[in-house]
C-alpha cells in the first residue's frame, strides 16, 4: 500500500515530467527556427505544439508550492525568473521574463531591424533554471524523507 510519501514522490516526478515536456516544446521550436528539425522531430513538435504556453501557469503554481516547502532559500530566485521586478524601467535582455513572453511581449528591433535581444533564448534559459530548481527538490525531498525516518 503506497504511503503519503510515495504519493508526494510520484507527484513531484510527474511535475518534473511535465516540465521536461514543456522544455522539449521550446527546444523543438528552436530546432524548427534553425531548420535543424528532422521528420521525427517535426512529428514530435506537432504533438507538443504550444505545450509551454498551455501548461506553464499550472506548472508554475504547483512547482512554486514545492519549492516553497522544500527549498525555501530558492523561492525568490524561482519567482524572479517568472515575473517582472518592481523597479524595472525598461525591457532589456537582462530584465525580460517568462511573464513578458506569456503576455505576448517580444524584443523590439534596433535601427538595423535586428532584435535587441533573443527573447526566445532568454525564456528558454529562465525556464531551464526553474526546472533545474524543481528537480533539485527531488534530492532535497529524499533528504527530508531520510531525516523524517531518522526521527521516527
Amino acid at each position: 500500500m503506497p504511503t503519503n510519501l510515495d504519493k508526494y514522490r510520484a507527484d513531484l516526478k510527474s511535475l518534473a515530467a511535465t516540465g521536461d515536456k514543456m522544455l522539449s516544446d521550446l527546444h523543438l521550436r528552436h530546432l524548427a527556427m534553425t531548420h535543424k528539425l528532422d521528420r521525427q522531430g517535426e512529428e514530435r513538435a506537432k504533438q507538443l505544439k504550444d505545450t509551454f504556453e498551455r501548461e506553464y501557469q499550472n506548472w508554475f503554481s504547483e512547482a512554486m508550492a514545492v519549492v516553497r516547502q522544500l527549498l525555501p532559500d530558492r523561492r525568490d530566485e524561482f519567482v524572479e525568473l517568472y515575473g517582472v521586478g518592481q523597479h524595472r524601467k525598461s525591457i532589456t535582455g537582462s530584465t525580460f521574463t517568462i511573464q513578458d513572453w506569456l503576455n505576448g511581449v517580444r524584443a523590439g528591433t534596433d535601427t538595423f531591424a535586428e532584435k535587441a535581444f533573443d527573447d526566445f533564448a532568454i525564456v528558454t534559459m529562465r525556464f531551464t533554471t526553474q526546472l533545474g530548481i524543481l528537480k533539485s527538490c527531488e534530492r532535497r525531498f529524499e533528504s527530508t524523507l531520510f531525516d523524517i525516518r531518522q526521527l521516527v
